[in-house]
């Protein structure tokens, strides 16, 4: 609740870049950054970030979620995929993780299209919506599939749905994952 109006572009509160789980907090952490030197060897964090932008063999993300300045040089994931392993790697670390206090708030379970089982999908009646349904679970294996290498390096890639769905906006919490 406001206690006074608000003007436009008036900044009512600011939160310092190091307190904020990022895909530049993941390359800033040494095991994360080698780890992904080793499962793919075309990435070069130590180019500039602008200079070429995500190069991943899976369908690119679309341009809202790419950024030139804050993606290194042939970036072999999708930022999506990066924040998600990040995400996964930060919760494996447990009470270690700086994150810690935010990640233990987070929902343990979801309703989320990639989660319906074939007869959820069927109950949505529509034919779209179906395809819809289809089309989540289908992103989500290829997203899971260019992250895996890095999942196994990292040793976290057991909650593979659980970053997807963090990561994603707008879930409702219903299903464990």
């Amino acid at each position: 609740v406001a206690t006074k109006d608000l003007q436009p572009d008036e900044v009512i509160l600011r939160v310092p870049e190091h307190l904020l789980l990022t895909t530049r907090s993941a390359l800033r952490e040494p095991h994360f950054t080698t780890a992904l030197c080793r499962c793919y060897p075309s990435f070069n964090p130590s180019l500039p970030s602008s200079s070429a932008p995500h190069t991943s063999p899976s369908p690119a993300p679309s341009t809202s979620h790419r950024s030139s300045t804050t993606t290194p040089s042939l970036l072999p994931l999708s930022p999506h995929q990066l924040l998600a392993c990040h995400l996964l790697h930060e919760v494996s670390k447990g009470p270690d993780s700086f994150w810690w206090p935010y990640l233990k708030q987070l929902p343990r379970s979801y309703t989320s299209l990639l989660n319906f089982s074939p007869q959820e999908t069927a109950e949505l009646q529509l034919r779209h919506a179906c395809d819809v349904a289809a089309e989540a679970a289908e992103k989500a294996r290829e997203e899971w599939q260019g992250a895996l290498p890095l999942l196994q390096e990292l040793g976290g890639w057991g909650h593979v749905r659980l970053g997807v769905c963090v990561t994603e906006t707008g879930q409702e919490s219903e299903r464990t994952v």
